[in-house]
């Protein structure tokens, strides 16, 4: 067997170095396979020289994708192009890039990228060849809607689907428990399973009700086994069926609050904070000598009287979530009533459908539930959490930080507002 070089293959340290940030500023980003645009790619020349760190960007707006939603159209043409291609694609994005660069002068400036439409394949499925042959093809179809300012990228990329007793309150900053605590309360964003499928994970979405029942909402993926069809499923109990309808349903699809993997981390998380507030102690206690100790003494029992009683709070909590928690029929929170096959390119705006419905126990949602509320503490302090949802110094925030970290849900972004949202970044983008 003979092998022909690609023609278009990128070098080494290209396709491992070109991407370099996105994931982390010291971590290595997707290896490019191919790309059209004409920035040079400088490679370090040794261990003290570092690469450019690469920034995605979203595109809002173009002044041709974005009328008549042309983005749509052409999106599909391309899935279709490649699939008849047998290009093994995980997905096709608009994207820009941003990065610092040396210019001649020495200094550091900015670039960003035009628009670039941004394919992922699978590793090591295609060649710089195959991939060119591709964008060619691609390139005709954009010619054909008058469209000439754009570049394309491929890259290697695996796509990966984001996969009781009653629940207790959100509790303040002040609460021993604040650190760990979240998993079981009724806040939004709780980890959940398929009581028959507890391998995989997923997050509760949004609450709802009707009538007097309380429901929520998940993806299909995450409680439907790939390998077992993408079906649509209904359940029905048999005080709730209607003669006007004709339900196909299946068997009861129990789901449960945290799988496997997400309750034994969840009991590795608190015996952690134990074993951190133990070392603190001790180490506390070495400290406790000259005078700079005497003067703070006072200081120093108080805080070691708080750790305590933490601790054994968390120790009394860590007992009882054993107890209680480790049958894993105990963490049965409802059961699936509806869930459509996965679909894509669905109107108006071609959004994929990937929806589950829960109806929920109320018994063990109801005495705590507290709204459709997301916690966001204690992890990160409410002035760096402001600064961080308006980084900007020169900008009034409208975003008022909510009394005990409890942020409600008012509302569901339009269309309109997600692909032109109206906050920017430190360097004026919209974000």
């Amino acid at each position: 067997m003979t092998f022909v070089e690609s023609s278009h293959k990128v070098s080494k340290l290209e396709k491992h170095l070109y991407y370099f940030g996105l994931r982390g500023n010291r971590n290595f980003g997707p290896k490019l396979v191919f790309r059209t645009s004409t920035d040079v790619f400088t490679p370090p020349t040794g261990p003290e020289h570092n690469t450019h760190i690469m920034q995605l960007l979203p595109v809002y707006d173009h002044k041709k994708l974005g009328q008549d939603n042309l983005w749509a159209t052409i999106h599909k043409e391309i899935v279709e192009l490649l699939g008849n291609q047998e290009i093994q694609l995980t997905s096709v994005d608009l994207a820009r890039f941003r990065w610092d660069k040396q210019n001649t002068d020495g200094d550091r400036e900015t670039f960003t990228s035009r628009v670039m439409i941004w394919v992922g394949v699978l590793p090591d499925s295609t060649t710089g060849d195959t991939t060119f042959k591709s964008f060619e093809d691609i390139l005709q179809l954009l010619k054909q809607h008058d469209i000439h300012d754009i570049d394309m990228a491929y890259r290697e990329s695996v796509a990966q689907p984001l996969t009781s007793p009653e629940l207790l309150a959100p509790v303040n900053n002040l609460h021993p428990l604040q650190n760990v605590i979240d998993w079981v309360t009724t806040t939004l964003s709780l980890p959940i399973a398929g009581l028959k499928t507890l391998h995989m994970q997923g997050t509760l979405g949004f609450y709802f009700r009707v009538g007097d029942e309380l429901y929520s909402v998940t993806a299909h993926h995450v409680l439907f086994p790939a390998d077992h069809g993408n079906h649509s499923y209904t359940y029905v109990e048999d005080e709730e069926h209607n003669s006007d309808y004709t339900y196909l349903a299946g068997p009861k699809k129990k789901v449960v609050l945290m799988g496997n993997r997400a309750f034994n981390n969840f009991l590795a998380s608190i015996q952690a904070k134990i074993s951190n507030l133990n070392k603190t102690i001790t180490r506390t206690k070495a400290e406790a000598s000259g005078a700079q100790a005497v003067i703070d003494l006072a200081a120093t029992k108080g805080n070691m009287k708080k750790m305590k009683e933490v601790i054994e709070a968390l120790k009394a909590f860590f007992v009882t979530m054993k107890k209680d928690w480790s049958e894993v029929n105990k963490h049965v929170i409802g059961h699936v009533v509806w869930a459509p096959p996965i679909t894509g390119f669905n109107a108006p705006h071609s959004y994929t459908k990937d929806v589950c419905v829960i109806k929920l126990d109320k018994q063990k949602i109801w005495l705590n539930f507290t709204g459709k509320v997301m916690d966001l503490g204690p992890e990160i302090e409410s002035g760096k959490f402001m600064s961080l949802m308006n980084p900007r110094d020169d900008t009034q925030s409208e975003f008022d930080y909510p009394r005990n970290h409890l942020f409600e849900l008012r509302g569901i972004l339009t269309a309109a507002q997600i692909s032109q949202p109206n906050n920017q970044d430190l360097k004026g983008d919209p974000v």
